[in-house]
């Protein structure tokens, strides 16, 4: 006979919780110890930035999200051994999460693990084919290595999950210009950069498309020379931007805030510099640049006090003599365009100029800036004859410099000393031989010469660069009254 057991509620009450305890217990994971920051390769700033993440890492050990956190960290400050721990402890504790498999396979790629970044990439879109930056960094790492139909395929799946993307379609577009289709890459290139005109690596790609094509000349040639510290960017889960904002260290604020100082950005730049400063007080090349960013932001009283503190510390640090004699030119100049100031107003910054600038040379004679601000400076004074020594001196020094060849064209001009200055002005043509001003100059100086053949010849050429310009328009205009006056 069949005997049927019954279980009370009591009984199935703890079988349930029985089996959910063990449940969990067989799910939990033991998290992974945090990584050691010792002896790190990196300056305070950089340190700063990591050993915070680690403190809350330390105090959240067991969450994906803090462990990615410090991993990213570690990477954007140049440890990619470091973060790839990190970024595996992330994937242990949140094995369903594709960024940190693919973040540690893309630091592993970085340093150069690349067989095995690779792999790992494949990995990840295999289990994730959904994935968008996996396959676009899968894509670029084949391309890397040569394999053309890796590459193609990886974009393929890519452009599937992000067809409208800016940088799937420039990736695409670098696969067709590698694989031997420049006017393929070129369709891409040319729309890509009218819809994102930020995107540098799409304007390198886009003059590297025009030489292959056979299109070349100063346009190209300018177009390259923007983009040569243009970087590839990547399809990005939203969690990776932690990436750049972490980035920090000396290096990188000197070369970010050079960059926001070119684009007129010194409110950007101040503060920033202001921060590292507090760490970095006689960094020399820091402190210059604060006086820099505030020159651009308007406080001409503290850059001066800023530079003054640098001579201070180092009394031949030439840069900060070069910053206080551009400035004091720029003020004198700033001063005669209002039309306001008076001639010993405007002179006096020309002088303080040319001071500083005989300064700066008893400590270093043969630095070719310093010889081109003196002679600008001098230039400015009116003293001609001594602003032609200094600026010939930068000319030997600086042979290349087209700017150096027209303050010492203008000088030579007004000394009448022609001789040099049509060999000057020769130099600059042969430096920069699109320059339009410079055609219109050595036009403009033919015709006091009384050279009326040399001068057309000049407004030809000028006319070829551009023939509506208000300098061709005047020269044309000078050239007709010298006619006038030979044939009357």
């Amino acid at each position: 006979m069949l005997r049927v057991f019954h279980l009370s509620n009591q009984c199935l009450l703890l079988l349930s919780v029985f089996l959910l305890l063990t449940a969990g217990c067989q799910k939990s994971v033991t998290p992974p110890p945090v990584v050691a920051l010792n002896n790190l390769p990196v300056d305070v700033l950089q340190l700063r930035v990591i050993s915070e993440e680690r403190r809350k890492t330390a105090a959240a050990i067991d969450n994906p999200e803090q462990r990615g956190s410090l991993a990213m960290a570690l990477e954007a400050n140049g440890l990619p051994a470091l973060a790839t721990q990190e970024y595996h402890a992330a994937a242990i504790l949140s094995p369903n999460d594709p960024l940190w498999p693919y973040r540690e396979a893309s630091a592993r790629l970085n340093s150069g693990e690349t067989d095995r970044a690779i792999k790992d990439l494949v990995s990840v879109t295999e289990k994730y084919p959904g994935f968008a930056p996996a396959w676009h960094r899968l894509a670029t790492a084949k391309l890397d290595i040569g394999d053309d139909v890796g590459a193609e395929n990886a974009i393929e799946q890519l452009q599937r999950l992000v067809p409208n993307s800016i940088r799937a379609r420039t990736t695409a577009a670098e696969i067709s210009l590698i694989t031997g289709d420049a006017k393929a890459a070129l369709n891409i290139l040319e729309r890509v950069t009218q819809e994102d005109r930020q995107y540098e690596w799409a304007y390198m790609l886009l003059g590297q498309t025009y030489l292959r094509l056979g299109q070349s000349g100063p346009g190209v040639e300018s177009l390259l020379q923007k983009t040569l510290e243009a970087e590839r960017k990547y399809q990005e889960d939203p969690r990776e931007q932690k990436l750049s904002i972490f980035r920090a260290g000396r290096e990188y604020e000197i070369k970010l805030c050079k960059k926001l100082l070119k684009q007129q950005r010194a409110d950007v730049a101040l503060p920033r510099l202001q921060r590292a400063i507090r760490d970095l007080r006689n960094d020399l090349q820091l402190r210059l640049l604060l006086a820099q960013a505030q020159q651009g932001a308007g406080n001409e009283i503290a850059s001066m006090k800023e530079i003054q503190g640098i001579l201070r510390i180092d009394e031949k640090y030439i840069p900060a003599y070069l910053i206080k004699t551009n400035v004091e030119i720029q003020k004198g100049d700033n001063l005669a365009s209002t039309g306001e100031a008076s001639s010993a107003e405007i002179r006096s910054h020309y002088s303080a100029a040319a001071t500083t600038a005989t300064t700066a040379l008893r400590h270093a004679p043969n630095d070719w800036r310093m010889q081109f601000a003196r002679g600008r400076a001098e230039s400015k004074l009116r003293n001609d004859a001594v602003a032609r020594i200094h600026l010939k001196k930068a000319l030997q020094l600086e042979p290349n410099s087209h700017d150096i060849c027209m303050w010492l064209f203008e000088v030579c001009w007004r000394l009448n000393d022609r001789a040099l200055a049509m060999t000057t002005i020769e130099t600059a043509l042969g430096l920069d031989p699109d320059n339009l001003i410079t055609w219109v100059n050595l036009g403009m100086f033919h015709v006091s010469g009384n050279n009326l053949a040399e001068a057309q010849k000049a407004l030809l050429r000028a006319a070829e660069i551009n023939p509506v310009h208000p300098a061709v328009q005047s020269l044309r205009g000078r050239i007709a009254s010298l006619q006038s006056k030979k044939n009357s």
